[in-house]
């Protein structure tokens, strides 16, 4: 057993230049956990997004500050089981919020990992056996062209699978025009991931997915509002599930899905999500169905984002092309993560040295 002798939350703010079909983002704000245990420090990650996280930066400081305090010891032997100790330090601490749960989890996974002299995705996984990830790329431009020339810049670099978002006022014919120009450009080089924020609209959502459909994308990621979710069964285009994750009965929906042939995939977000155990708990319920998973961020930090490829690493079964990709926020990369793939990397914990 380690002693959890301190701790301190870190304010973090950085600029971003984001936008969905809701909403748009210029800066992230979040705190970084540090908790001190002996020698040794763990960290973890809270900045929920607003407009799209359930929960918000004061209510995860107020769950976080002096949770330090709460954490009597971190069981470290190799023999315990890691959700167990995740489970229950998360309890102690008092974290409800899902990006607090998020940090405190994640810093007991560094603390844990390093003590046991091991790489956190290998801890979290159960064993060292993870191959790389391919990562997608968010791309975006004022005009066709622009979009296709970020797809080409994004190609270049290794990617093979760019995201578009879908679904603004301007409507689908426009963004229609705009994939095209993708397709024209790269061809079958790269695969079109479209994202609709829940935004088509229930009237003429067959028709807009038959149009899509003739532009072959590898997934749309949350079309339509849940309440809609099966109108188009079995659906043209492959589906996932992203925010419809955060209601009551998403396991209810995942096997309905897979008995409709409407989805093929959900998405983890783990600062939204709640952390690796509800993460992995989706995933397992989407393995059992049939489904894959992809893993992805909303632009968290450099130690959200190495945890995030950690959860990545760790999930079993089949895994998409992860959304962690740095978009440029870095000056370096995080600990996992290259210009195109998740890598299983061997530095002790997270890999993260903090200030």
């Amino acid at each position: 057993m380690l002693r959890v002798d301190g701790g301190r939350l870190v304010r973090r703010s950085a600029p971003i230049s984001h936008r969905d079909a809701r909403n748009a983002w210029t800066q992230r704000e979040g705190v970084v956990l540090e908790l001190q245990c002996g020698a040794l420090r763990g960290a973890g990650e809270a900045s929920p997004l607003p407009g799209f996280s359930a929960d918000d930066l004061a209510t995860c400081v107020s769950e976080l500050e002096g949770c330090w305090e709460r954490l009597a010891a971190v069981d470290v032997d190799a023999d315990a089981d890691i959700a167990d100790i995740l489970r229950d330090g998360a309890a102690r601490a008092g974290a409800r919020s899902p990006a607090a749960v998020f940090a405190v989890e994640t810093a007991l996974l560094d603390v844990v990992s390093r003590a046991r002299r091991a790489p956190a995705w290998a801890v979290l996984r159960g064993d060292d056996r993870a191959a790389e990830i391919p990562l997608s790329a968010l791309i975006d431009g004022p005009t066709p062209a622009a979009l296709a020339e970020a797809a080409q810049r994004a190609h270049g670099r290794g990617i093979r699978v760019v995201k578009v978002k879908i679904g603004g006022p301007q409507g689908i014919a426009h963004d229609v025009e705009r994939l095209k120009a993708v397709r024209e450009r790269l061809g079958d080089a790269v695969a079109l991931r479209l994202d609709a924020n829940g935004m088509l609209k229930r009237d003429g959502l067959e028709e807009t997915l038959h149009a899509l459909a003739a532009l072959a994308p590898e997934l749309l990621e949350e079309p339509t509002a849940p309440e809609h979710m099966f109108a188009v069964a079995p659906s043209p285009v492959p589906l996932a599930m992203d925010e419809s994750l955060l209601l009551e009965g998403w396991d209810a929906r995942i096997r309905k899905a897979a008995a409709l042939h409407t989805h093929v995939a959900v998405v983890l977000k783990p600062m939204v999500l709640g952390g690796f155990l509800r993460s992995l708990a989706i995933a397992e319920a989407a393995a059992a169905a049939g489904l894959g998973v992809l893993v992805t961020h909303v632009f968290d930090g450099s130690i959200g984002s190495t945890a995030a490829a950690c959860l990545a690493l760790a999930v079993r079964g089949r895994v998409f092309p992860c959304g962690l990709d740095a978009h440029g926020r870095f000056d370096e990369l995080p600990t996992g993560l290259t210009a195109s793939h998740v890598m299983p990397y061997a530095a002790y914990g997270l890999g993260v040295v903090t200030s």
